[in-house]
């Protein structure tokens, strides 16, 4: 707030006082005009020492002693002074005090009496008093008092400086039709250089506001050539960012944080900018520098997380990924959330790091006549097989790189004898896979497999495949979570290459989850599943569907992999149709129980 000379109305002493006092006060007043404020605060000090005392001396001592910047002795002064008789000035100059001793709430409230005896004023000085009451509102983020007090301050007289407070201030309310018209009212070369910019600034605002992102980019780019600054430079890098021109987003952000490199929030738009553009190393570079300063930032610790991954640096990736479930405690917020981040960190920590995995099962079919398949979620469906073991390698470097997956596979299955529990020798069949999942997003895998036939029943060829899956449903759901949905789909196509045999198998499961205890999941669903082969035997193709239950457990639990084991038992009715061309549509129905137990690890 600009601090105005005294007006100094002479008036009669209000008391008597010695011929010396008088002497004294008008050479303070003398001193005051001539803007000596240390000269003036020592006559008016005499002056009332030697017994001249009376509310105009000590408002006159109180605005010297403001001028000298000495506002706690101000106060004191103008104090006795609004107390002795209530003169808006005083009012005044206290708000003026009050605002340097950064007690913005105090100023208001001075100033707010100054309105009670408004009309004592002239003109230019209610116009003053109204213009520091919405820059004391504005700056406390009452903008809708600051609007009303800067609209009172205008009516008095135009000023394009107050226009130009009281357009961003209509703008922050959201009154954005009439900040447009404050703002665009205002001739720009009525304002200083540095106002015409901030001008700008707010029409950017209001047009990026009214979806005209190409008007607001203009509009900053002039306000950057009036007086460049590090916010108008990260402003065009968020509209560009906003635009999807990542390389303008960039170029700009580079910019804020060369002209503002202690500003923290530049260089982390600067990180996100980056990772935009792909730029995937710099971004990691950028993020480390920001978390070498401020190690609180905690979002950042798993963005360099997947950043590595992405860069297919899994030692670095799994790092960061620990680093920041060990910041869990410092997360301020609720505990529900940041258990359920816990848990999806620790999915990727296990993903990343695993080499080794392993699944095996084993299915029980009630029924005498029944499917050569068990549960085909475990290991798919495109070879017959009621049981197996399968473990998969994942090797360093390769095994994962951006979310695509390599592994080699080995597996051993087989069949039991229709209604037991009794192995099939004949059934027994091995191979070995490369698997590669070729998408980032979709769980979508190929492989070639060698077969090798170990009974008679087994095959000696080349399968190549295609599996894929989809999930609807979390592991272990939220921590607060009582139940959840359940919902998978599984396809599986195969071609046997040297017999140019074609299978397609497909599974669909819907259900609701229960949480019995932490590590106990219980799925009551319904399921569906269809194989179909060429040149089919009597038992190899077939739809079913039917009902049942999925008993989890969970174990081997890890601070950074979550649980890394379970066990499953599936018990499920089904009922179904075998179908053989040369026999026509059908060839039979069975139904029956089937039991699977499956664990992975």
């Amino acid at each position: 707030m600009a601090v105005s000379p005294a007006v100094v109305h002479a008036q009669p002493p209000p008391q008597p006082a010695t011929e010396r006092a008088e002497i004294l006060e008008r050479l303070g007043v003398v001193s005051l005009q001539r803007r000596d404020y240390a000269e003036a605060a020592r006559y008016f000090r005499a002056a009332i020492a030697a017994g001249r005392d009376h509310w105009q001396i000590r408002q006159n001592l109180g605005f010297a002693l403001l001028s000298l910047d000495r506002c706690e002795e101000a106060v004191n002064e103008l104090e006795v002074s609004a107390r002795q008789s209530p003169a808006p000035r005083s009012f005044i100059y206290l708000a003026r005090c009050y605002e340097r001793l950064k007690k913005p709430g105090v100023a208001i409230h001075w100033l707010q009496q100054t309105l009670v005896r408004l009309r004592e004023l002239t003109p230019a000085e209610q116009k003053d008093v109204y213009g520091s009451l919405g820059y004391l509102y504005a700056a406390e983020g009452q903008n809708a008092a600051a609007a009303e007090a800067w609209e009172h301050a205008l009516a008095l007289s135009y000023d394009p400086e107050i226009a130009l407070r009281l357009g961003r201030a209509q703008r922050l309310l959201g009154e954005t039709s009439r900040a447009r018209q404050t703002l665009t009212a205002i001739a720009p070369e009525r304002l200083t250089r540095a106002s015409r910019a901030v001008r700008l600034d707010e029409l950017a605002e209001l047009y990026r506001a009214a979806g005209q992102p190409a008007d607001s980019i203009a509009a900053l780019e002039e306000a950057n050539a009036l007086e460049p600054s590090a916010q108008r430079h990260h402003a065009l890098g968020l509209a560009f960012r906003d635009l999807k021109r990542r390389q303008e987003a960039v170029d700009q952000f580079e910019r804020a944080t060369a002209l503002a490199p202690d500003d923290l929030e530049y260089a982390v738009a600067l990180g996100y900018a980056y990772k935009d553009a792909r730029r995937l190393a710099d971004a990691a570079r950028v993020f480390e520098a920001v978390l070498a300063r401020d190690p609180d930032r905690l979002p950042l610790y798993q963005e360099l997380g997947y950043i590595y991954a992405a860069l297919s640096d899994t030692p670095r990736a799994v790092e960061w990924f620990k680093k920041s479930i060990d910041n869990a405690p410092r997360d301020p917020r609720p505990e529900s959330d940041r258990a359920e981040e816990r848990a999806r960190l620790q999915q990727e920590v296990a993903r990343l790091a695993k080499q080794f995995e392993a699944t095996a099962y084993l299915t029980y079919r009630s029924s005498q006549r029944q499917p050569n398949t068990g549960s085909g979620g475990a290991v798919g469906g495109t070879l017959p097989s009621q049981s197996g073991v399968e473990v998969a390698y994942q090797p360093p470097v390769i095994g994962i790189r951006d979310e695509r997956i390599f592994q080699i596979v080995a597996r051993l299955l087989w069949n039991f004898q229709p209604g037991s529990l009794e192995v099939d020798d004949d059934s027994l069949q091995a191979g070995i896979a490369l698997r590669y999942k070729p998408l980032r997003a979709q769980n979508l895998f190929v492989s070639a497999e060698r077969l090798f036939a170990i009974g008679k029943d087994a095959s000696d060829d080349w399968l190549l495949r295609a599996l894929y899956s989809w999930e609807h449903h979390p592991l272990l759901g939220k921590p607060d979570w009582s139940h959840w949905n359940y919902s998978t789909v599984f396809a599986d196509v195969g071609y046997f290459v040297e017999r140019s045999l074609w299978v397609l198998y497909g599974e669909a499961r819907q259900g609701v989850t229960f949480k019995l205890a932490n590590q106990v999941l219980l799925t009551p669903h319904v399921v569906v599943d269809a194989r179909y082969q060429d040149a089919r035997g009597p038992t190899d193709s077939f739809v079913e569907g039917g009902g049942g239950l999925s008993l989890r457990y969970l174990f081997n639990e890890s601070r950074y992999e979550g649980y890394r084991g379970s066990v499953e038992l599936l018990i499920q009715y089904k009922a179904g149709n075998f179908f053989n061309r040369p026999h026509g549509a059908s060839d039979g129905s069975f139904h029956g129980l089937v039991l699977t137990g499956v664990l992975r690890f």
